[in-house]
């Protein structure tokens, strides 16, 4: 959960597996870009990384706390805990709960959307917005 505007995070699971942070513009950037200068027989069936940013939960927290000088409230959940809220929200039918969960449970298993090699390689120039840029813009 990332309140960044009233300076609360809590970290759910480790917060130290590597996480892909791509804002919603760059990833259009980039497919549109790919769409206009590629040749069609490079198009065909073709698998495209895009990535703006690969960090941890607690890399982005770090990094947010150093360049706004806000220190926020963190409170961590272990795996453990959040694995136990899926259950409890298994057991009461709170569909949206139990995917929020899964979600932060699988993120803190592996977060990335490819290797990094893999990542933007079609188009070299790509300068993507940065994850806390985009927090930074977006929250305060």
């Amino acid at each position: 959960m990332f309140d960044w505007k009233n300076g609360k995070v809590v970290i759910k699971g480790s917060g130290s597996t590597p996480v892909t942070w791509t804002k919603e513009v760059d990833i259009a950037r980039y497919v549109v870009w790919t769409l206009v200068n590629l040749e069609a027989d490079k198009l065909n069936n073709a698998a495209f990384g895009v990535e703006g940013d690969r960090k941890t939960v607690r890399e982005i927290v770090e990094e947010f706390q150093a360049r706004t000088g806000r220190t926020l409230e963190v409170k961590h959940e272990s795996r453990a805990e959040v694995e136990k809220r899926v259950e409890e929200s298994r057991a009461r039918g709170e569909a949206s709960a139990i995917m929020i969960n899964v979600l932060y449970l699988a993120l803190d298993k592996e977060g990335v959307v490819g290797p990094k090699e893999e990542m933007n390689k079609w188009w070299p120039e790509f300068n993507p917005a940065g994850a806390v840029d985009t927090i930074i813009e977006r929250a305060l």
